[in-house]
């Protein structure tokens, strides 16, 4: 990707800028730009010019050059001499998986996490094939109580389809936890996370991995769809007509910044 930052200096010169670079702002002595957003002062006035690097430089490193961006914090701890650089944010998306591999993607949503709850995900095949996908109510609980319990249908799923050779990504961080490193008998999900680890030792290739939201929205859409119904869970041997334009993106590798 490239990405360009234009400055119009005095006599109409372009400043070009490739992502990551490091600028220099120079003695302060040649900038006449007045209506650049990225020379606007923190009280919403414009930086006069001509100043001296000292005063000039010290307001413009506490600027954002871009609004959309949350990270592009000045970076100054090797140097003072005016030059920073830009950082950008982190850029997610889907990965299918790789051939005769079957990809499990789960997510549970808790509307306050203590309220109407429910899971969702969906199994797919190399270059993201839909292969079936499931969705229910987890009734009103905790999102945690969501996340295991969608983890543990999409094993159970998984494993009575007959494939051997899966990779389940959750966004759980904590869910993951808890099934990694156990939990002792008095623990209120207990049966639950003793139940997902008598999957994973069953005779299959297994690997849970964390994934982040922004590549899980497929199971995320489903998940919010579990938290709606009222029946038992739903099974879908053909991807809902709302959920393919999302599917369709996946398996397109279209990348989104992390929040």
């Amino acid at each position: 990707m490239k990405f360009l930052i234009q400055c119009r200096y005095l006599g109409g010169r372009n400043l070009h800028a490739k992502l990551g670079c490091r600028l220099k702002i120079g003695d302060g002595s040649k900038i006449r730009v007045m209506t650049e957003p990225w020379l606007q002062g923190e009280d919403d006035l414009w930086i006069s010019s001509p100043q001296e690097q000292a005063a000039v430089g010290e307001r413009i490193m506490k600027l954002s050059l871009l609004e959309e961006v949350t990270e592009d914090q000045v970076v100054r701890q090797e140097e003072q001499n005016g030059k920073y650089s830009i950082s950008t944010p982190r850029l997610v998306s889907w990965h299918p998986p790789p051939e005769n591999v079957i990809k499990v993607n789960v997510d549970g949503s808790s509307i306050g996490n203590q309220g109407p709850s429910g899971f969702g995900g969906l199994l797919r095949k190399t270059f993201g094939g839909w292969i079936t996908g499931f969705a229910g109510s987890c009734g009103f609980t905790s999102n945690i109580n969501a996340e295991l319990q969608v983890i543990l249908h999409g094993l159970d799923i998984a494993w009575n389809h007959g494939f051997r050779n899966v990779i389940c990504e959750s966004d759980s961080q904590t869910a993951l936890k808890l099934i990694q490193e156990g939990v002792p008998s008095t623990h209120p999900y207990a049966p639950l996370v003793n139940y997902i680890q008598s999957l994973i030792h069953k005779e299959w290739k297994l690997f849970l991995v964390h994934t982040l939201r922004e590549g899980n929205a497929s199971a995320d859409w489903l998940a919010k769809l579990g938290a709606s119904l009222v029946q038992e869970p739903k099974m879908f041997s053909i991807c809902p007509s709302p959920l393919s334009s999302i599917c369709l993106v996946d398996s397109m590798g279209i990348q989104f910044p992390r929040a």
